[in-house]
């Protein structure tokens, strides 16, 4: 047999006798729905199979769709999760061996800009319906690292963009089903209005540390532009966290890429912005509840002194710090 999905009927044509096909069914041939089968290996077969039986109106979705869009705690697939018409009567059975369960949700509400194609092929839920999928099943603080990711712009060589459409849907999602989306609704409502996303789960759980110690209304990926005259230097950078109207302070969460790499350019970055603002590096070896202390004593530390100096020109708009040094 070459073919990766083959039916009951199809090996039936074959000559293959009732009893052999039970007999392959415990030697590699796995059932995926009634009178279907696959060989053992071909996740693409069985997803291909599965959205075949259920109709055209169903679509990958929860979990499998989170994974296949990239989202952070769904990177391994744990599930092949589909989204059926509520009235659709699919049922697929669950095959033995190593295939991932099967899972069928039945939805009222899933309109057509909930779906898309994933590379142009499987119809799947879009990365803000995906969210609203599993938000009800997730702690307030494991969907908030779903969503930061969920609004990571795929572009990740420029750190200002993010998906600003993917949120707006979010916020239309959330007030559209309120049942639902609880949590959803509270992770929205932590986050300060219009800050893009972190840059990875750890740096989340540094915003959540944060929070524990009162410090939730803290500055995110601010575009900060120092612009020495001095020395005719201008850099700009995103700190992870930050307060920039009174104290003048950057929290980094440096990951093991930052250690690996950290070149002279680099270095000479951090020797400019420490010039101006108080940088404070957190990475994996401290805990977050470690991470939380140190920011709550670094800020009480740094209200008690003058920032910024008063000979430089700073200019101020939403998520964005300009510092001129003067000659």
């Amino acid at each position: 047999m070459k073919k990766s999905l083959i039916t009951r009927m199809g090996l039936a044509a074959e000559g293959w006798p009732r009893s052999l096909i039970d007999a392959a069914t415990e030697q590699g041939l796995h059932r995926v729905t009634h009178g279907t089968y696959s060989h053992s290996g071909d996740d693409g077969a069985v997803i291909d199979c599965l959205l075949q039986r259920a109709g055209h109106d169903a679509v990958l979705s929860h979990r499998l769709a989170a994974h296949l869009h990239g989202l952070d705690l769904f990177e391994e697939p744990q599930t092949v999760d589909l989204t059926v018409p509520y009235g659709a009567t699919f049922h697929p059975v669950q095959s033995a061996g190593k295939w991932p369960e099967f899972c069928v949700h039945r939805s009222r509400t899933l309109s057509v800009d909930d779906y898309e194609l994933y590379e142009g092929k499987w119809p799947i839920t879009t990365k803000a319906r995906t969210v609203l999928d599993l938000a009800g099943g997730l702690s307030a603080d494991r969907l908030e690292v779903v969503v930061e990711s969920a609004l990571r712009s795929l572009d990740r060589f420029d750190p200002s963009a993010w998906d600003a459409p993917c949120l707006a849907r979010l916020t239309e999602l959330a007030d559209m089903h309120p049942r639902a989306a609880g949590s959803l609704r509270l992770v929205l409502r932590r986050r300060p209005p219009g800050c893009r996303p972190t840059g990875s789960p750890r740096e989340t759980l540094l915003v959540q540390a944060a929070r524990s110690k009162g410090h939730g209304d803290l500055q995110r990926q601010v575009r900060l532009t120092v612009n020495d005259l001095r020395s005719r230097s201008v850099l700009t950078v995103y700190p992870d966290l930050g307060e920039f109207d009174r104290l003048g302070i950057a929290f980094e969460y440096d990951g093991e890429q930052y250690h690996r790499d950290r070149r002279a350019a680099e270095r000479k970055r951090d020797n400019l912005i420490g010039r101006v603002v108080q940088v404070v590096r957190f990475d994996a070896t401290n805990s977050m509840q470690h991470n939380a202390a140190v920011i709550d004593d670094t800020i009480r530390a740094a209200s008690r002194r003058r920032w910024p100096d008063p000979s430089w020109l700073v200019s101020r708009s939403d998520h964005d710090v300009s510092i001129t040094i003067p000659k």
